[in-house]
């Protein structure tokens, strides 16, 4: 080795270091060899590269005298070859001809394996150790170089890829994004139009459910007016006909209005105290009509262990079975329905004390197949469209039904053969009366095992009437057919005391079956007959009579109903119908101790002022009245009161403004003031004490309460008596009510009236005039916006019907009220129909007392002209009315009753009132001037 060369070792390495900052392949090959040659002074420098079995020579620096042999190309390239080859890093040296010394030194730091560096120069030495040692240093640097610039190209390109790849991601993600905020944005706008859609269409419903029944309640009323007069067969006919399909139309209206309330959120499931009784004695009485027109039998099955005393809303219960069974009447042209009830035993419910109870309504009816089934109970679906071709219908009942059914926590279904009819069943969870246990049927020690004969061609009402009569402990025998059954009471060797029998039967009917045994001389003992039947014509029942029957049923009958019978007919007494007597108030105990005590009464509406006052006064109390809580706060402090009692809501000023003033002075901060409420929860009554109150009672007025309340509060002690009027009880129009007046509970008015049913007559007779124009009046302040005015309007209406004992009414009266305290005029409007149609049949009911009271007032003031009066007076208030009759209708209705204090009244006063009532100006005038006449006065309009 040249010492020159092994001098420049130092300078190598400082060169080499150089590599170490280049950035290219290239470079580092160049560098290598301008640093090589400079130090080395070597003739021969360069790279071969492998590509696959070809070798490529990097610009080498050879002799002209080898640079074209074959030598150097092909002998080279295999020498190369094999050193890449080569599993271990050694080099290889040769000799050139013409005296070339060359070595061969593989590149394979790292992964770098198909490049050699070769080095040479002119001589016949071979390389020496210390110089192949810095050969190899130096192309394991250059390894190393090129090692690191092919990584970082591949992590350069692979950062280039890995960041193209998220930069992707990323947009994919911003797309997708973008597409869900789309999609999200989209189905918002797409449920606010679905929203606003099916708002609108309830909206529309109810609008037109509300707008038709208006003219159809019109229609309907008048067609039963109509059907009281005198009417030709075929007037009668039409009348009938447009009566029937008014019904119908009203019904499908009905649906529609229930509907739109359920998709409007609007309806709900109330939970009050009701006998299940009551509801089916309404299923019946809707029901059979129907099915008598068809010749259908209705019967009920009634499990005998059911209780009957409830909890749970009976209306929407009712609305249930009522509609299953109208379905079942509509789709069956013979034979028979049957409405099952019964108890299901050990089912499990999270609520204590309550009754799992299924209904079934089994027809005999078309029937449906499987296809039909399917969409039974969805929104204006029927069986197919020839349903609702041939037998009409909305398609919404079903749906209604379902919504109702699992409002009440159960399930509805449906099993059916196609032609031979169906089955609906539903479930409902009801809530169980407290220390309210179900009727029981205690029969008489000497009337167990009682021989009964049931005689009924159908073996269905035959079975249901058989297990209710073996309930009651009686021996129960079977026949078909009268014939039979006359046979077998002429040769039992053991007498039968009771027959029930159908009157409609082949061969036979009842009353001539009856006629038979009654008067059939073979037969020792004449057993008691019963007759039963599903038509309840009067013309059946005069017959049945006639022939000899004991007693009288109409179909479908229900356990209690027929027990209750048969105990009268062997003159029993049941004690199941509630004799629910008036009490006498005044020998409540302890009331003795507050007699003659002042109460103010402050109360606006009239009839309730009434109530309270004849029910006061006849305890011993002494009353006064304020109209409204203005005027409670002035006589307070004129008079000295031992109690006060305040409604709440009053015009001018209401209960608890009153209070307030009033517990404001000193004096009166322990005036014991009892809140009057038709209010009673918890979170008002509770607002009543707040505001200053001590106690409330709740309207419509409990007279037990209302004592109980005011012994409460009132100081015992020894008062002057002011002893009431004497209730003198005749016999005559003054205190003759009817046995039952249509949408009245008598027996609740009358208590609220001490029992004093002369009282009780004259409240009903005025409601019938102060309530004319009540709906009216509340409709007109809606369409004004008039809010606090129909709030009022409802209120008054509620409590005064409460207090009459219409207690339907009140209950849609209070509905009305809420909605409108809700500022949900919508609603209210939904409800103000049913107010009107209770009102109406309120009204329609008193119709015929107010007839006979202004028959009864004819002839009891045919001597008008002789009562002593103010004239003067008179006059002047009868031109004050002639005024108002044209300026304020609603005033002259007030001043008409002055003048009815005055001078009593009158035809005359009636025919002006009802003018009034339908603001008939004209009229009221005609009134006023007859009666003037009649008294002999003159005012302007007769000058």
């Amino acid at each position: 080795m040249m010492p020159k060369q092994v001098n420049a070792i130092q300078s190598f390495i400082k060169a080499s270091q150089y590599l170490a900052n280049l950035t290219s392949k290239q470079d580092i090959k160049e560098e290598a060899k301008r640093i090589i040659s400079n130090l080395f002074q070597v003739d021969i420098v360069g790279f071969a590269d492998r590509d696959n079995d070809h070798i490529s020579f990097s610009s080498p620096v050879l002799p002209e005298s080898i640079h074209h042999e074959d030598f150097f190309n092909h002998e080279i390239s295999e020498i190369i070859i094999e050193v890449l080859d080569s599993e271990f890093l050694a080099s290889y040296q040769i000799f050139i001809p013409e005296s070339y010394s060359l070595i061969i030194l593989p590149l394979k730091q790292g992964s770098i394996v198909n490049t050699v560096m070769y080095v040479g120069y002119q001589t016949d030495e071979l390389f020496s150790n210390e110089l192949m040692d810095i050969y190899l240093g130096l192309v394991s640097l250059i390894g190393t170089m090129m090692n690191r610039l092919k990584m970082e190209l591949e992590l350069e390109l692979l950062v280039k890829e890995r960041t193209a790849v998220l930069q992707e991601l990323h947009q994919s993600h911003e797309r997708l994004e973008e597409q869900v905020r789309q999609r999200t944005h989209d189905l918002e706008i797409a449920k606010k139009e679905a929203d606003a859609a099916n708002k609108a269409k309830s909206e529309f419903l109810a609008n037109m459910s509300h707008e038709i029944r208006t003219p159809m309640n019109a229609i309907i009323g008048l067609s039963g007016l109509a059907l009281k007069t005198e009417l030709t067969n075929k007037q009668l006919d039409y009348i009938k006909k447009i009566e029937f399909s008014s019904q119908s139309l009203l019904g499908i209206i009905n649906d529609i209005l229930d509907f739109s309330k359920i998709e409007a959120g609007k309806i709900g499931i109330e939970s009050i105290h009701f006998n299940l009784e009551e509801v089916l004695d309404n299923v019946s009485n809707l029901v059979s009509i129907k099915a008598e027109q068809k010749n259908i039998e209705l019967l009920f099955d009634i499990d005998k262990n059911l209780p009957t005393f409830l909890i749970g809303d009976p209306l929407r219960l009712g609305q249930v079975i009522i509609n299953l069974a109208n379905n079942a009447v509509k789709f069956t042209e013979c034979g028979q329905i049957i409405i099952r009830i019964k108890n299901i035993k050990n089912f499990s419910y999270e609520i204590v004390d309550k009754i799992g109870i299924q209904f079934s309504v089994q027809d005999s009816g078309i029937g449906m197949t499987q296809e039909q089934i399917i969409g039974l109970f969805k929104p204006f679906s029927q069986a197919d469209s020839s349903t609702t071709r041939k037998y009409g219908g909305t398609g919404l009942g079903l749906t209604i039904s379902k919504h109702f059914v699992e409002m009440m926590g159960g399930k509805i279904w449906v099993e059916s053969d196609y032609g031979k009819g169906s089955i609906f069943s539903f479930t409902a969870f009801l809530g169980l009366q407290k220390n309210i246990s179900s009727k029981q049927f205690l029969c008489p020690k000497d009337m167990k095992g009682m021989r009964v004969l049931i005689v009924d061609d159908n073996p269905v009402a035959r079975e249901i009437l058989s297990n209710a009569l073996e309930s009651f402990d009686f021996t129960v025998n079977q026949k078909a057919s009268a014939k039979e059954a006359i046979v077998e009471i002429e040769n039992s060797t053991s007498p039968y005391e009771l027959v029930i029998i159908d009157w409609k039967m082949p061969g036979m009917d009842g009353i001539e079956a009856t006629k038979r045994i009654k008067m059939n001389s073979k037969l020792i003992h004449i057993p008691a007959i019963l007759m039963v039947t599903a038509y309840g014509r009067e013309e059946i029942s005069k017959q049945a009579k006639l022939a000899g029957v004991d007693s009288f049923l109409i179909k479908p009958i229900n356990p209690s109903l027929l027990f209750d019978t048969i105990m009268n007919v062997f003159n029993y007494e049941t004690g199941s119908k509630s004799n629910l007597s008036t009490e006498n108030y005044q020998e409540i105990k302890g009331i003795e101790l507050i007699k003659g005590a002042n109460i103010l009464l402050v109360e606006d509406n009239e009839i309730n002022q009434q109530v309270a006052v004849e029910l006061l006064e006849q305890a011993g109390l002494s009353v006064t009245i304020a109209n409204n809580g203005e005027e409670a706060v002035q006589k307070v402090s004129e008079f000295e009161f031992d109690v006060v009692l305040m409604d709440v809501n009053m015009p001018i000023m209401d209960g608890f403004r009153a209070t307030g003033i009033i517990r404001q002075t000193h004096a009166y901060e322990k005036l014991p003031i009892i809140a009057m409420t038709a209010h009673a929860i918890s979170g008002y009554c509770e607002k009543c004490l707040d505001e200053g109150m001590n106690d409330y009672v709740a309207k419509p007025i409990n007279p037990k309460q209302l004592f109980t309340a005011l012994m409460r509060w009132i100081k015992p002690g020894k008062r002057e008596v002011i002893k009431p009027q004497p209730v003198v009880e005749k016999t005559n129009a003054d205190n003759d009510l009817p046995e039952t007046l249509d949408g009245i509970d008598i027996q609740s008015g009358l208590e609220r009236v001490g029992g004093n049913r002369s009282v009780y007559k004259k409240i009903l007779l005025k409601f019938f005039n102060k309530n004319q124009n009540t709906v009216n009046h509340i409709r007109i302040s809606l369409e004004n916006n008039d809010l606090q005015n129909a709030v009022g309007l409802a209120h008054s209406l509620k409590g005064v019907s409460g207090n009459i004992g219409a207690n339907a009414l009140y209950k849609s009266a209070s509905e009305m009220e809420a909605s409108l305290k809700k500022g949900d005029v919508l609603l209210a409007k939904l409800l103000l129909d049913g107010v009107s149609n209770q009102l109406n049949s309120v009204l329609q009911a008193i119709q015929p007392m107010m007839e006979q009271r202004n028959v009864e007032n004819t002839t009891k003031h045919r001597g008008l002209t002789k009562i002593v009066f103010d004239r003067e007076a008179v006059s002047t208030l009868m031109n004050e009315l002639m005024e108002l009759f044209e300026l304020d209708i609603v005033e002259a209705k007030s001043r008409l009753e002055d003048l009815t204090q005055l001078i009593g009244s009158s035809p005359e006063i009636e025919t002006i009132a009802a003018a009034l009532a339908k603001y008939n100006s004209d009229k009221a005038m005609d009134g006023l001037l007859l009666l003037a006449k009649k008294l002999e006065l003159t005012i302007k309009n007769m000058e």
